[in-house]
């Protein structure tokens, strides 16, 4: 599931997402351009999840530095076309 833009603090939509995380075959994907630290903090901590913001991003446990204009479309489509 990738979610674009979610900050993560929605109660109604968390349970279902902690929900689908805990299955071994679902991978969730967050690509915004900011994320409070509370919410990064208790995301990075899964193997399944992985996070990109401008600032930082998570894979596999594993903090590391941000994309910058990760959110600007000209970046998308420069990552696109270069990969396609």
């Amino acid at each position: 599931l990738i979610c674009v833009g979610y900050r993560m603090r929605d109660t109604h939509v968390n349970p279902v997402l902690e929900a689908a995380r805990a299955r071994s075959n679902f991978t969730l994907v967050i690509l915004t351009k900011s994320l409070p630290d509370a919410e990064f903090d208790h995301w990075k901590n899964y193997d399944n999840v992985i996070i990109a913001t401008e600032t930082r991003c998570a894979l596999y446990r594993e903090e590391g530095p941000g994309i910058p204009g990760v959110w600007s479309f000209e970046w998308l489509a420069k990552e696109v076309m270069s990969n396609a």
